[in-house]
């Protein structure tokens, strides 16, 4: 299974600046929250096996490391934790929406933004992504709109939207939608995000049955959406020099070295504006060749 591309696992255009603080976000939380469950599986494994009382093992520990108190049930502990990484990774995802969508609309030169709704005789107003979908054009939007990973994380969102907002029937709403739109793709998700976990696939879940799992596949599936977000909209080099030159460090940067003195100060000037693409932009050599055409001619 391990040959299998994940569907927006490459990006095939210019990167979004957006999407390089998500990827990091996602990063650096991951590795938390598998190292968080690591621990908790080895000491569950760990009183198990050595025959220890699990209460005064725990009690003991936290005496050692001057922490209060502390969960004796496990089954507690796994379900609170795989509800806080529900939570805290929607936290990630709206802060990558927002930021997305104030940079396509800079990239774009976009002035009107819908941002609302009307529901009987009062204004909604929509989660970030909705916005995306709702104002960009129906032919990019519709390239990743109904895909298995925009379900996912729209899933996701009612879900935890349910769990910060607790009541009697807050998981309701989840579990309509997981019945009608998760349930029908479970396939879907076996096949291409089986290896992520021990080739099983005990996610995504309901709602009152989430796993460790379900964080992990809502992980994925954010930064695979994303990936084809990015690609769908489709930044054009034009649009990133138009954008670049109203950026002072970056004229400032290039202004240094003038291409009409000699050879050698142009192939300076070629190896900064190649760098710079490929390290704001991606390793993209067709794209980063008509960026440098591009300014040596805006130069001229």
């Amino acid at each position: 299974m391990a040959s299998i591309i994940f569907p927006g696992y490459f990006i095939e255009k210019p990167l979004f600046q957006s999407i390089k603080t998500l990827r990091r976000l996602l990063s650096e939380q991951d590795s938390c929250f598998h190292a968080n469950q690591v621990a908790i599986a080895f000491l569950e494994d760990h009183i198990k096996t050595s025959g220890v009382d699990n209460s005064k093992f725990i009690a003991d520990l936290c005496n050692t490391y001057s922490i209060s108190g502390g969960q004796r049930n496990w089954d507690v502990t796994k379900r609170l934790m795989s509800r806080s990484y529900i939570v805290q990774t929607y936290n990630i995802q709206e802060i990558f929406f927002k930021d997305f969508n104030s940079e396509y609309r800079d990239y774009k030169k976009v002035t009107e933004w819908k941002n609302s709704y009307k529901e009987g005789s009062s204004t909604k107003k929509m989660d970030p992504y909705s916005q995306l979908i709702e104002n960009l054009p129906a032919d990019k939007a519709n390239k990743f709109r109904n895909t298995p990973e925009s379900i996912a994380i729209q899933y996701y969102r009612l879900v935890r939207n349910g769990i910060v907002h607790s009541s009697a029937n807050s998981l309701d709403k989840p579990s309509d939608f997981f019945n009608k739109y998760i349930l029908p793709k479970l396939e879907y998700f076996k096949g291409y995000y089986k290896f992520l976990i021990n080739n099983t696939i005990p996610a995504p879940n309901p709602p009152d049955k989430l796993n460790h799992y379900d964080f992990t596949i809502y992980s994925r599936c954010l930064k695979n959406l994303a990936n084809l977000i990015n690609d769908s909209c489709d930044l054009t080099v034009a649009e990133i020099l138009e954008f670049e030159l109203l950026n002072k460090q970056f004229v400032k940067q290039m202004k240094r070295y003038n291409p009409k003195i000699d050879e050698g100060t142009k192939e300076k000037l070629l190896i900064e504006l190649h760098n710079f693409f490929k390290m704001k932009y991606g390793n993209l050599a067709k794209e980063n060749k008509i960026f440098t055409e591009s300014y040596l001619r805006w130069r001229e």
